[in-house]
Parts: structure tokens; C-alpha cells; sequence
């Protein structure tokens, strides 16, 4: 028969207190469109990974919204493409044309005042030389008119540029049979009709300087429309940006790894934004409150390692330390909240479990602790057995109020030395019994 010879050991007096176990972390996921439910991609208790897809909402809606936006946003660069390669050929003619007319116009400017004295040769070589240059830029405008009026008709160019280009062959040809003029003048000397002739080239000079500006004045106002569409191309890109999000909130993805604890829609159920989805949590670490009487808050600090056990799990101790500790008492009960944190790796502890937490109170004194296996009851009387002699003696004895896992406090009954049976079961007084 196994046996146990008695020793009393120090014993402090234990607090017992329930508690609820808490996931590490939990969400609960709510839609933020309004959709139909397409699939469910995790079940009731499925772990999930951080970022992975729970729920899908239909999207036709949105991907709909989100090819309008591409679409516009395609239109808006094109539109902003082609203004800027207006621009850069209006800058272009506009340099062009404005060199083109500062040299005429010191040309018109130097044979005006050479009419007004007597012709010389060299005046003659460049009277020849001014008219051949004039003839040239009017055949290459004439060839810039024949390309844009082929552009112009392709709806390439704008009605602007078009005009331009007849202005510019218009003034070309006019400085040519100006510079022809003036060279026939040369020849033949300087007459009065040569000198009105000549200040009538410089008029035309003076007129070509001032379409040349006015080509500035286009350039500006093609800038001008260049930062309007560059806006609008901005605000493409936002309702682009605005319409793929969109399309994102129509999955429904885990935000930290964990399982799923609930899900509250079905394929097919409509919802709209605001509509709580379903539940995940992490579960290989845990938390259990509870509220600790004043009297034991002074005892307990951060940190402190403490056991719990779960009601439905008897037998079992888990290791846990108090992560969080309330400073303020509640002004109802006078107890203060105190947080266990506990490793849960093979997620034996469920949320919403119950769970007990014994804390020790008071000082320790000496007690007699029994297996609770070894006592026996009779009605309302609690006995055990020992053995005195080669023989069971049944003792009444009585139970104390503390606990400890498996083992009971006796206040009477039992003495130090005695050897107590640990299975009374088995026995009967006066039965001969071979201590172990």
C-alpha cells in the first residue's frame, strides 16, 4: 500500500480569481464599400497570414470605375503630350521669325540710308546679296506652307499656326520683291523714287519685326493652356489613384496573423460600409484580466511570474507574467486590473475560456497538506486512513479552506509522523495492510 508520512509545510493563504482569456490581438473587419459578398477564401477557425485574403466583395463596380479613370487619365497625357510639342515648335518658329526679322530690318534700315547718299559697289554687292537671301527664305516658307497646309488639313495643327504660316510666306515675298527692288535701284542710283522705295522697305521691315512678336504673344497663351492641362492631367492621376483604392477595400485581407473567429456574412450577402465582416485574432500569446482586491495590490508588481490554470483544462498549469497593472481602483468594487501574459503556442487556451489566478495572501503557516485522492467521505464526515501498526485506523478529520492544485489543507485529523494511504478506497479499519 503507498504511503505518506506527514510533514507540515509552510503554506500562505491563497486568493482565487476568475477570468476570461483575451486574444494578444484582435480585429474585427468591417467593409467600406457597398458590394455583394463574392467568395469566402477562409472558414470559421482557419489561421490566416498577415495580408492574406479573407473576404472578396464583387469589384465589377469598381473595376469599371477604374478603366473610365485609365481611359481619362490616357486622354489627359496625350492632350498634355501634344501641347507640349505645339509649344516647343511655336518657340522654335517664333525664334525663327524673330531673326528673320531682326535682319531685315537692320537691312531695311542700312539701304534706307544708303539711299539717301550715292549707291558704291559694295552697297551694290549687298543690295545683290540682300535680295538673294530674300529670295531663299521665300522659297523655304513657301515649301513651311505647303507641309502645314497638309498638317492643317489632318487637324495636326491648330488654325493659329496655320494663319501664321500664310503671314510668314505673305511678308517673305514682299521682302523679296522689296529686296529686288532695291537692288534695281542700286543699279541705277540713287533717285527719289529709289529712297521711297527704300523707306517703304523699311516699313515692311518694321511690319515683319511686329508679326514676330505678335508670334510671342501665341507662344504665351499655348504656355498658358500647357499649365491648364497639366492640372487636369493632376487631377486624372488623383481620381486614378482614388479609383484603384477603391478597388483594394473590395478585398478583405487579414491585418496580422492569426485565426479567424468569426464570420458574419455569407457568399451573396450584400453590404455596405460600415457592415462588421468577420472577427480574427492572435491566439499564440494571450492575455487574461482580472481584478485583484486592494488588499493584494501592494503585492504584486510587473513582470511577476504567476500561474493560471483553465477550468476546462484541469491539471494543467500555465506559466504567465503580469504585463499590465492598474494604478486606480474601481470606484464600485475597490479592485484593480491586472493583465497576465501567457506564451500559447499550441493554442490550448481559447478566447473567452474561463481561467482561475491564485495569488498568495497573508503570511505562511505551518500546514498539513493531503493528496485530495486520499480522502474519503461518509455523509457529511471526511476521513482518510493511516496505518499504525501493520493496520488501517479510519481518522475523521476536517478540511481546511486553502488549495493548492491537487492538494488540501487539513486543520484536524492528522499530526506530524502519521502515515496516511493514499488510496482509502481500498481499505477497511483494522485491514492488514504492508506499508510502501
Amino acid at each position: 500500500m503507498e504511503t505518506l508520512t506527514i510533514q507540515p509545510v509552510l503554506v500562505r493563504p491563497q486568493l482565487t480569481l476568475s477570468g476570461r482569456v483575451e486574444p494578444w490581438k484582435s480585429a474585427l473587419l468591417s467593409a467600406q464599400v457597398s458590394a455583394p459578398v463574392r467568395s469566402r477564401l477562409k472558414q470559421l477557425g482557419e489561421p490566416v497570414r498577415e495580408g492574406e485574403l479573407i473576404l472578396q466583395l464583387d469589384p465589377e463596380q469598381a473595376q469599371l470605375q477604374t478603366r473610365q479613370a485609365e481611359a481619362a487619365l490616357g486622354q489627359a497625357q496625350a492632350g498634355y503630350a501634344r501641347l507640349q510639342a505645339d509649344l516647343k515648335h511655336s518657340q522654335a518658329q517664333v525664334l525663327s521669325q524673330s531673326r528673320v526679322a531682326a535682319a531685315g530690318l537692320t537691312s531695311a534700315r542700312a539701304a534706307h540710308q544708303k539711299q539717301i547718299h550715292l549707291t558704291r559697289p559694295q552697297e551694290l554687292a549687298a543690295a545683290r546679296a540682300e535680295w538673294q537671301a530674300a529670295r531663299a527664305q521665300r522659297d523655304q516658307n513657301g515649301r513651311e506652307q505647303q507641309r502645314f497646309e497638309m498638317l492643317w488639313k489632318e487637324g495636326a495643327i491648330s488654325d493659329q499656326d496655320m494663319e501664321r504660316s500664310r503671314l510668314a510666306l505673305d511678308l517673305s515675298q514682299r521682302r523679296e520683291i522689296s529686296a529686288r527692288q532695291s537692288f534695281q535701284l542700286a543699279q541705277e542710283g540713287s533717285r527719289g523714287e529709289d529712297r521711297t522705295g527704300a523707306q517703304a522697305n523699311l516699313q515692311t521691315a518694321q511690319a515683319g519685326w511686329q508679326l514676330a512678336q505678335a508670334g510671342g504673344l501665341q507662344t504665351e497663351a499655348l504656355r498658358h493652356q500647357l499649365g491648364e492641362n497639366g492640372a487636369l492631367l493632376e487631377r486624372q492621376q488623383a481620381s486614378l489613384q482614388e479609383s484603384r483604392l477603391l478597388l483594394e477595400r473590395h478585398q478583405i485581407r487579414a491585418p496580422f496573423a492569426g485565426r479567424v473567429l468569426e464570420v458574419l456574412v455569407e457568399r451573396g450577402d450584400a453590404v455596405r460600409p460600415g457592415t462588421t465582416l468577420c472577427r480574427i485574432g492572435q491566439i499564440d500569446r494571450v492575455k487574461v484580466r482580472f481584478d485583484v482586491p486592494e488588499q493584494v495590490r501592494p503585492q504584486l508588481r510587473p513582470h511577476q511570474a504567476v500561474q493560471v490554470q483553465a477550468t476546462s483544462l484541469p491539471g494543467q498549469v500555465f506559466q504567465g507574467e503580469i504585463g499590465q497593472l492598474g494604478y486606480q481602483a474601481d470606484n464600485q468594487s475597490h479592485t484593480f486590473p491586472v493583465e497576465i501574459v501567457l506564451s500559447n503556442p499550441q493554442q490550448k487556451l481559447l478566447p473567452n475560456m474561463q481561467t482561475r489566478l491564485q495569488l498568495p495572501v497573508g503570511p505562511g503557516q505551518k500546514r498539513i497538506l493531503v493528496p485530495v485522492s486520499s480522502l474519503a467521505f461518509d455523509g457529511g464526515l471526511s476521513y482518510v486512513y493511516v496505518i499504525e501498526n501493520g493496520q488501517a485506523r479510519r481518522r475523521e478529520v476536517v478540511v481546511g479552506p486553502l488549495q493548492q492544485g491537487e492538494l488540501v489543507t487539513l486543520e484536524e485529523g492528522l499530526k506530524a509522523g502519521d502515515r496516511l494511504a493514499l488510496q482509502p478506497f481500498r481499505l477497511s479499519p483494522g485491514l492488514a495492510v504492508q506499508p510502501q
